[in-house]
């Protein structure tokens, strides 16, 4: 009797079993319920990934479809804006020839005139607005990382650039 082997150990608890050794068949068996499994698997996968293209799919053409109406609204809405904006415009400039009793041409250029400023002018405003706006907004997001960046390390990019910068080398030195 071997002392060191549990199995024949005299000292061995007697329910120490021998291993079960595999069989081929066990083997093959094992083998082919796994390759099911993951071939299953792999079809849920491809299920899933397959449900996933078509949500993308359904979502893309919801947008297009949404663009396309909002654009065919917005295409009629400029339609309607200008009919009456010119109409508009053909009475002012009737009214000012009649008024003035010049011929009718006087009264489209001067209404022309008028209407090219005011779009001019409101350009220019509009513009002026979103730009500042913009820069106002941009510049807000930057103080805010540099204020998350004080507290998280104790100081901010401009101040660790301020101490990291050696002597600056200015021209003409």
């Amino acid at each position: 009797m071997n002392e060191t082997d549990p199995r024949t150990s005299p000292r061995a608890p007697a329910d120490v079993k021998e291993p079960v050794k595999p069989t081929d068949e066990s083997n093959a068996e094992a083998f082919k319920d796994a390759a099911s499994h993951l071939a299953e698997a792999f079809e849920y996968l491809s299920y899933y990934i397959s449900a996933k293209v078509d949500a993308l799919r359904t979502s893309i053409l919801r947008f297009g479809l949404l663009l396309v109406v909002v654009g065919a609204m917005l295409l009629a809405s400029a339609g309607a804006i200008v009919a009456a904006g010119v109409l508009l415009a053909q009475g002012m400039s009737g009214l000012l020839a009649w008024g003035w009793g010049g011929p009718r041409w006087t009264g489209d250029l001067a209404v022309g005139a008028i209407f090219l400023c005011g779009v001019v002018l409101i350009t220019i405003v509009v513009r002026k607005r979103i730009l500042r706006m913009w820069k106002n907004e941009t510049v807000k997001r930057y103080e805010t990382r540099r204020l998350e960046q004080r507290k998280r390390y104790g100081h901010d990019v401009a101040e660790r650039a301020e101490q990291q910068a050696g002597p600056r080398y200015e021209p003409g030195e």
